[in-house]
């Protein structure tokens, strides 16, 4: 399998459930951010590392490359689906979107090394980047959004978006308490039952275990009836965080939201409510007339 063109591969994948708070103000490091009737905030946690942090894609990031790279999230755009119009461009192909920007990561911290290194330890509670974002209400169906999200009609999640080199990744394969297959696996993934080996060091017969969509890698089977993760960015490579969708589905399963300040407006809850309410009532009405 040779190397994918671009050589810069993209990710558009991790899932964050949001969650309602009493408390109208989020302290994050020090600073206090309070909505008002043009922007709520949110914290949330995303990109938990290797091996917790599988996403339903196969793909992952190592808790090493994520502290390389967790800073390059910071004053990206928030936007909606990930709808950006430069995602979409495919050659000799309609492009029909438009940019739906909806708010910016505003801050983002990460755990500090250990003082061994950053290892993999399927025993430990695995890392992840904390980030705090303001949402633009007057933007385009914001105020449905956090309506419905308030009424329980739909629990919107938020999904990564990265760039990162195909050949600086690396593919991380599971023993199941068999030998160890490849001689370039740290001692610390081999005490935790996987085998290693960067792109460009391994044979055909695992890349054929990847699939590329666009540009964007996923894994599609195991290698040799053994469980297969490719890791973006590899051990010693980095990531580039380009931004954060808020999507309805998503694929980091191990992601979410601690705080959400979304309004203090006292008439947003009560109408999503009513709408709620009233289909409901019409449902109910359609299924006896049923």
């Amino acid at each position: 399998m040779s190397e994918p063109t671009p050589n810069m591969l993209s990710y558009l994948g991790a899932d964050v459930e949001f969650a309602l708070c009493s408390d109208n103000t989020i302290d994050f490091r020090g600073e206090k951010y309070t909505p008002d009737a043009t922007k709520g905030y949110f914290q949330f946690q995303i990109a938990t590392a290797f091996p917790q942090g599988v996403h339903t894609t196969g793909c992952a990031i190592y808790s090493g490359t994520v502290a390389r790279s967790y800073e390059s999230m910071l004053r990206q755009n928030i936007n909606y689906e990930h709808r950006i119009k430069s995602y979409y461009n495919e050659l000799g192909k309609p492009n029909n979107v438009e940019d739906h920007v909806i708010g910016c990561v505003l801050a983002v911290d990460y755990p500090h090394a250990p003082a061994m290194g950053w290892r993999l330890d399927s025993r430990d509670a695995p890392p992840s980047i904390s980030g705090l974002g303001v949402l633009f209400k007057q933007t385009t169906g914001m105020q449905q959004i956090i309506g419905n999200h308030q009424a329980g009609r739909h629990k919107y999640t938020v999904s990564m978006e990265a760039d990162y080199r195909h050949m600086d990744s690396g593919i991380a394969i599971a023993t199941n308490g068999g030998k160890q297959l490849f001689d370039t696996t740290p001692d610390h993934f081999a005490a935790a039952g996987y085998d290693y080996v960067p792109v460009a060091e391994a044979p055909e017969e695992l890349l054929a275990a990847l699939t590329q969509k666009g540009r964007a890698m996923s894994v599609k089977k195991k290698y040799r009836n053994r469980p297969v993760a490719y890791l973006m960015g590899g051990l010693t490579g980095s990531v580039h965080f380009a931004g954060v969708g808020v999507v309805k589905y998503g694929a980091e399963r191990t992601a979410q939201i601690t705080r959400v300040t979304a309004s203090n407006d006292r008439l947003l809850i009560p109408l999503a409510l009513f709408a709620h309410e009233c289909e409901k009532f019409a449902r109910g009405v359609l299924r006896q007339e049923c």
